[in-house]
């Protein structure tokens, strides 16, 4: 399964009330749009998803200029280097 994948795996599987998704009440560090930690439910190490804050204006006019729902998730998810990963204890 790819990064890409798994993230976007990870984010269908948390349904409301789960418990598997929580929101930090902190804003993400500077220069970055969203950080995303995923960790196993059975604990062990995790990914830590950074977004820079330079895809905003990109990902803005995806979402001005693409209509279609779908197609935009396609064009959000075709861009090169949307996303670092790095493991997380």
């Amino acid at each position: 399964m790819s990064v890409r994948g798994g993230w976007r795996d990870a984010c269908r599987l948390c349904k409301p009330r789960s418990g598997y998704l929580q929101i930090a009440s902190e804003k993400s560090a500077s220069g970055t749009f969203a950080v995303v930690v995923i960790k196993p439910r059975k604990g062990g190490d995790g990914l830590k998803y950074t977004v820079p804050m330079s895809f905003l204006p990109k990902l803005g006019q995806i979402n001005s200029t693409i209509q279609d729902p779908l197609g935009r998730y396609k064009a959000v998810m075709a861009l090169p280097d949307l996303f670092t990963v790095e493991p997380v204890k």
